[in-house]
C-alpha cells in the first residue's frame, strides 16, 4: 500500500493508512454533490475537497449545471452534446462538458474539450485550468503546469487555477510553492475552509505543526461542524506529541459523523500510542464495521491483539489482511512473529519464506527467520539468515546482535563478541546488546568492562531498574559493598517492587554488619514476593541467619516456619530450610544436595550455623571448601565475605596498631 512519503516521514509509521488525510465520509459525499466537477476533482495529493460551486457560480444555473450540482454528470453531458450540436462555436459549453467529463474520470475527452474551447477563446482562464485539472488527475502534474501558469496569468483571481497548481506542486514535491498558492487563495477568499484545510495539511507535511493547527482551527471556527478539519487537526496535534488533545479532535469529528472511517482509525492509532490497547481495539472494530475491506485497520487491530497477548486473534486479522492483499510482506512477517512467540517455528519459517519470496531483499524477514531457526536449535541456519540480512543491510545492528547470540550458543565467543562490537558501533546505545556484552564480560572475568557497559545502559536508559541491579551484582562480586548498595537503592527508586535489588542490598548490608538494615530489605523481599519464588526463599534463609546474629532465635524460627509452610519441602532449597529449622542434620543436608552449586550452598549455611555456635575453625573449614571448589555463584561470595571478615578480625588482633 503506497503511503505519501511526507506522511510517512512525519508519523514515523510505514503502516500509516491512506486514510489519515482523507475526508471520505457519507456526509462529505453528500457535500461533494454540491461541488462543481472541478471542485470534486482536486482530491489529488491531499484527497481534500476544494471550492464550493455556489461560491463560484451564484444562484442562477442552467438545467445542465443543475444536473452537475446534483451529481448527474452523464445526463449533463447529454445536454451539453445537444447544445454543441446546435451551436459548436460556444467555448463555455465545451468547458462545462469538460468539467462533467473530469467528474466521470474521462480525462482524455475532457482535455479534447478544453483544447477546443481554447481554440474558440484563447483567453479563457477556465479552459486552461480545467485542462490542467485533467492532466493532474491523470498523474501528469508537470504537463499541467504550463496551462496553470497561463490560467493564473489570464485571471489572477482564478481560485480553481491556484488550487490546482497547489495540488500539482504537491505532487511534484514542491510543498513550499503549494503553500504559496494556498496563501494566494486565502488572500482572495479568507473564509475558504477547504483552502485552510489544505494549507494546514501542507504545513503539517513540512513539520510546521503549530501553523497547521492554526489553519485547521480557523477552518473549524468558520465551520464548526467540518469533520475533515477536526480529523486533520487531530493528526497535527498527534504529530506534535499531543495525543490527549488529538483524541478530543477525533472524537468531535466522530460526533459530527458517526461513520467517519478515517477519524475512527486515527483515534485507534492515538489510543494505541497512549498504550490504551482496549480502546484502540474498539476503534479498529468500528473502522472495520464501517469498511470491512480496510486493510490497515485489520493490520493495526492485529498489532493491538498482540499487545493484549491474544495471538490467535492477531493471526486471524493478519490472515484477513493477506486475503485482501496477498503480497503484504509486513503481514506475513508479523504473522510469522506471532507464530514464533507461540512456539510454532515451522509455521513461522513458512511465513518468512513467503515474505522473502515476495521481496528477496527483505532484510527484516531474514533476520526474523534467523530468530525462528535459532529458537528451533538450528544455529547454522540461523547464522546463514543473519548473514543474508547483513549482506542486504550492512548497518543492521539487530542482525549483528542476533548473530552474536547464535555464535555464543555455538560456543564461539570470539565471533560473538566481534558481532556485539559491530552492533554497538552502529548503535552505541543498543540496550540489549550492552547488557549481553556486560554479562559476557563478567562471565569471562572482565568485571570492569562489564561495569563500563552497565554504565552506558543506565546513562542511555536511566529508568532501567534491571541494569542498576545487574551493575550492583558486579559491584558485589568485586567486593564494592558501597557501590552495591548505591546501585540497588537506585534500582529500587526506579522500580519499588524490584525484589532482586532488595535482596542484593540486604546481602550487602549483611556483609557490612548492618544487620537491622539487612533485615528490613530481606523481609521486604518476602513481603513483595508473598513468600514465594527464589528471591523470597533465599531472603528468608539469610534473614534467619541475621536474626540469629542478633540473638533473636524466636524471630528466626518464626520466619523459617512461615516460609516452610509455603515452600514445597521436596525441592531445593527445602533441605536448607529444614536444616536451619533443626529438622535435619549436617550430613542429611549434604546428602540432599544434588549438584555442586547446591553442595556449595549447603556447606555455606553449615559454615554460618557453626560460626553462630562459636565453632570458628569448623565453620572456616566448610567455607574454605566453598571458596576453593565451588563455582563462582552466590554461595561463593557469601562464604568469601565471611572468611574475609574472620581473617580481618584475626589480623587486627595480632596487629593491634593497625
Amino acid at each position: 500500500m503506497k503511503i505519501d512519503p511526507v506522511i510517512d516521514r512525519i508519523f514515523g509509521n510505514t503502516r500509516a493508512s491512506n486514510l489519515v488525510a482523507t475526508g471520505s465520509t457519507k456526509k462529505s459525499s453528500l457535500r461533494a454533490r454540491r461541488l462543481t466537477a472541478l471542485s470534486m476533482l482536486v482530491c489529488a495529493v491531499l484527497n481534500c475537497q476544494p471550492t464550493v460551486w455556489a461560491e463560484e457560480k451564484g444562484k442562477d444555473m442552467s438545467s445542465a449545471e443543475s444536473l452537475i450540482k446534483s451529481g448527474k454528470y452523464a445526463a449533463a453531458i447529454d445536454l451539453y452534446n445537444k447544445q454543441i450540436d446546435a451551436n459548436p462555436k460556444v467555448a463555455k459549453t465545451y468547458i462545462d462538458r469538460a468539467a462533467a467529463r473530469i467528474a466521470l474520470g474521462e480525462y482524455k475527452n475532457a482535455i479534447q474539450d478544453c483544447t477546443q474551447a481554447i481554440k474558440l477563446d484563447p483567453k479563457s482562464s477556465s479552459a486552461y485550468s480545467y485542462r490542467a485539472t485533467a492532466r493532474v488527475n491523470m498523474g501528469e502534474p508537470k504537463k499541467a503546469m504550463p496551462d496553470l501558469e497561463t490560467a493564473v496569468k489570464l485571471d489572477p483571481k482564478n481560485i480553481d487555477a491556484y488550487f490546482q497548481r497547489a495540488v500539482a506542486y504537491s505532487k511534484l514535491g514542491d510543498q513550499k510553492s503549494a503553500l504559496q498558492d494556498y496563501t494566494a487563495i486565502l488572500q482572495i477568499r479568507p473564509t475558504s475552509i477547504d483552502t485552510l484545510n489544505n494549507r494546514g495539511m501542507i504545513q503539517m507535511y513540512m513539520g510546521n505543526h503549530s501553523a497547521a493547527i492554526e489553519d485547521f482551527s480557523k477552518a473549524i471556527q468558520i465551520h464548526p461542524t467540518y469533520p475533515l478539519a477536526l480529523n486533520n487537526r487531530g493528526l497535527a496535534r498527534r504529530a506534535s506529541g499531543d495525543q490527549q488533545t488529538a483524541v478530543k479532535d477525533f472524537e468531535r469529528a466522530i460526533i459530527i459523523d458517526a461513520n467517519y472511517e478515517a477519524a475512527h482509525y486515527n483515534l485507534g492509532l492515538s489510543h494505541l500510542a497512549m498504550n490504551d490497547a482496549k480502546s484502540a481495539l474498539n476503534d479498529f472494530d468500528t473502522t472495520i464495521k464501517i469498511n470491512p475491506k480496510n486493510v490497515e485497520a485489520y493490520f493495526q487491530r492485529a498489532m493491538t491483539y498482540s499487545k493484549l497477548d491474544n495471538g490467535k486473534a492477531a493471526i486471524q486479522d493478519y490472515t484477513k489482511v493477506l486475503e485482501l492483499q496477498p503480497t503484504s510482506i509486513d503481514a506475513l512477517n508479523n504473522r510469522a512473529m506471532v507464530y514464533l512467540y507461540q512456539g510454532d517455528y515451522k509455521k513461522a519459517v513458512e511465513d518468512f519464506d513467503k515474505a522473502i519470496k515476495v521481496n528477496p531483499n527483505y532484510a527484516l524477514a531474514y533476520n526474523n527467520r534467523g530468530l525462528a531457526r535459532r529458537a528451533a536449535k538450528d544455529q547454522t541456519g540461523a547464522i546463514e539468515d543473519f548473514d543474508k540480512a547483513i549482506r542486504i543491510n550492512a548497518n543492521y545492528a539487530e542482525a549483528y546482535y542476533n548473530r552474536g547470540i547464535a555464535w555464543r550458543s555455538s560456543q564461539k565467543n570470539d565471533l560473538a563478541m566481534a558481532d556485539f562490537e559491530k552492533a554497538l558501533k552502529i548503535n552505541p546505545s543498543f540496550e540489549a546488546c550492552l547488557l549481553t556484552r556486560a554479562e559476557m564480560r563478567g562471565s569471562q572475568g572482565d568485571r570492569s568492562g562489564a561495569i563500563a557497559d552497565y554504565d552506558k545502559v543506565v546513562k542511555s536508559h536511566p529508568s532501567n531498574s534491571g541494569a542498576y541491579t545487574l551493575r550492583a551484582t558486579t559491584q558485589y562480586e568485586l567486593g564494592n559493598l558501597a557501590g552495591t548498595i548505591a546501585d540497588c537503592t537506585q534500582a529500587i527508586a526506579v522500580a519499588p517492587t524490584n525484589a532482586g535489588a532488595y535482596y542484593l542490598r540486604g546481602r550487602a548490608y549483611y556483609d557490612s554488619a548492618s544487620y537491622k538494615l539487612a533485615l528490613a530489605d530481606l523481609t521486604k523481599v518476602v513481603a513483595i514476593s508473598r513468600g514465594q519464588g527464589a528471591a523470597a526463599l533465599y531472603s528468608a534463609i539469610l534473614a534467619a541467619i541475621v536474626y540469629r546474629n542478633l540473638h533473636d532465635e524466636k524471630s528466626a524460627g518464626r520466619l523459617l516456619s512461615q516460609i516452610s509452610a509455603i515452600h514445597p519441602q521436596a525441592g531445593w532449597p527445602g533441605p536448607l530450610l529444614k536444616y536451619l529449622s533443626k529438622q535435619i542434620s549436617q550430613s542429611q543436608l549434604l546428602a540432599a544436595a544434588q549438584n555442586n552449586p547446591q553442595l556449595a550452598e549447603a556447606r555455606t549455611y553449615i559454615g554460618f550455623d557453626l560460626l553462630q555456635q562459636g565453632k570458628k575453625e569448623e565453620a572456616k573449614k566448610e567455607l574454605d571448601w566453598v571458596i576453593n571448589y565451588a563455582p563462582r555463584i552466590a554461595a561463593y561470595y557469601d562464604a568469601k565475605a565471611v572468611v574475609d571478615k574472620m581473617q580481618t578480625a584475626i589480623s587486627n588482633k595480632s596487629n593491634p596498631g593497625m
